[in-house]
């Protein structure tokens, strides 16, 4: 059995989602509705169909709009060095958004080719950033992925993406190298 709160943002989120008028329980506890927004990661999703309004919404769209700065500076630093990439997940998935900008972000994910990959990072490290965590650079098959922070964000670069079991990387790989055609 869902309690008020619960009730209270799902229908915050269908009102944000699906133009739908939303019906909030009259005893609804707006303070509860937003702590719980804030820990779902939907607080700037349900902004503008809530009656209160908090900053931390704001706050999210300056840290998106910083992000996908950054992000546009890496792709063209890939771009200019003839290494393909893809966006992966956060700004992947806030494309399906109303508004992009109210999906909360944490870091920057891209996909480059596995057989890039090297290159990649060489290329990062030679133009400011920082390696954090990932795989041991003389072992690249243990992970999946490689971090690095430039200018205060974060930004893991994939080379592979698929899980075991479901081996996606070739289809993704085909994809990456053909993106120009959809784009």
């Amino acid at each position: 059995m869902l309690n008020t709160t619960q009730i209270a943002l799902l229908e915050a989120i269908k009102a944000s989602l699906f133009d739908y008028t939303p019906k909030y329980p009259d005893d609804t506890d707006w303070i509860e509705v937003v702590k719980e927004a804030k820990v779902q990661t939907v607080m700037g999703l349900i902004s503008p169909v809530i009656p209160i309004k908090d900053q931390s919404t704001n706050i999210g769209i300056a840290n998106y709009i910083r992000l996908l700065h950054e992000q546009d500076q890496l792709i063209k630093l890939l771009d200019e060095n003839r290494i393909p990439c893809v966006i992966l997940k956060g700004f992947a998935a806030a494309q399906y958004y109303p508004k992009p900008h109210l999906r909360a972000m944490g870091d920057v994910d891209i996909l480059v080719p596995n057989s890039f990959f090297e290159k990649a990072i060489d290329l990062l490290e030679n133009n400011g950033y920082e390696y954090i965590h990932g795989k041991n650079r003389k072992d690249i098959a243990l992970s999946r992925d490689i971090a690095y922070k430039k200018n205060g964000i974060e930004y893991e670069i994939h080379h592979h993406f698929g899980s075991y079991g479901f081996e996606i990387d070739d289809i993704l790989e085909q994809a990456i190298n053909k993106k120009s055609i959809f784009f």
